[in-house]
């Protein structure tokens, strides 16, 4: 949930809000929805795009206080449609319009802050996501996919909200083998994991082939 803090110093410009129930899928094109920033505010969220084969590809999952479509500030629109689902708990996001938006950023040091932020968490997981797809085997993905979680967090306790489909996902790995894989880490004694915390129990062993 958002603070109460940024509530009440984004108030005036979050009066916009669109709730989506469990899997309610919303498009982002160029005729509304591209011109506003938006914030999820609760729920999780998941952005994809559908590839010419007909394949809907998630790219990135948004929790409780991330942005998205922050790059209108920078007058970058996407050209095709991007899709928003919400996640199986439902979500509801606030939103900006393009101008309320470049006003906020230009007058408010916080808002600024935070978009900037944003924007380098959006950059970083995107490049780390084409990154972890460049390997082959479900092993060294999965990996990959701890590695940057870990470089992000900067820690070996690494706090998150990824459920198994959610890696599932993200890696293009499925749900079973996910699952597969990480009790192999658990049980060759380089990850210990629970629900909402993967601990890195042994780095080199861990990392050491990717």
């Amino acid at each position: 949930m958002l603070t109460s803090s940024l509530r009440m110093e984004f108030s005036p410009f979050f009066k916009n809000t669109i709730s989506l129930v469990p899997d309610e899928l919303m498009v982002i094109n160029s005729n509304t929805n591209n011109k506003r920033v938006f914030l999820v505010g609760e729920g999780k969220v998941f952005i994809s795009k559908i590839s010419p084969s007909g394949e809907e590809i998630v790219y990135e999952i948004l929790q409780e206080g991330d942005f998205f479509n922050q790059k209108m500030l920078l007058d970058l629109f996407h050209m095709n449609d991007i899709y928003i689902t919400a996640g199986n708990q439902g979500a509801k996001l606030y939103y900006l319009s393009c101008t309320d938006a470049k006003s906020l950023k230009n007058n408010c040091d916080k808002f600024n802050e935070l978009i900037t932020k944003a924007i380098q968490k959006n950059i970083f997981f995107l490049e780390s996501r084409i990154e972890v797809l460049s390997f082959k085997t479900p092993y060294e993905r999965i990996s990959r996919f701890i590695y940057h979680l870990h470089e992000y967090k900067k820690s070996n306790e690494i706090h998150h909200n990824f459920s198994h489909e959610d890696i599932s996902k993200l890696t293009r790995v499925s749900r079973p083998l996910v699952t597969k894989v990480m009790n192999e880490m658990k049980n060759e004694g380089k990850i210990f994991y629970q629900r909402g915390v993967i601990k890195i129990l042994n780095n080199q062993m861990l990392f050491q082939n990717i």
